[in-house]
């Protein structure tokens, strides 16, 4: 898999209107979080779960 097709790929799972990861830009890179997963372990840890 090349770069191009890796980003692709992010684009279409953190689209607006229904993707489940989220884009989080930083400098020249993208970090794609899924938000639900890290609300489930803040739960699971005693945190609020707030993302």
């Amino acid at each position: 898999m090349t770069r191009q097709t890796a980003a692709r790929y992010l684009g279409a799972l953190s689209a607006p209107e229904d993707g489940f990861l989220k884009k989080l830009p930083s400098g020249k890179r993208n970090y794609y979080v899924n938000t639900d997963l890290v609300r489930l372990f803040l739960m699971a840890s005693g945190e609020d779960g707030r993302v």
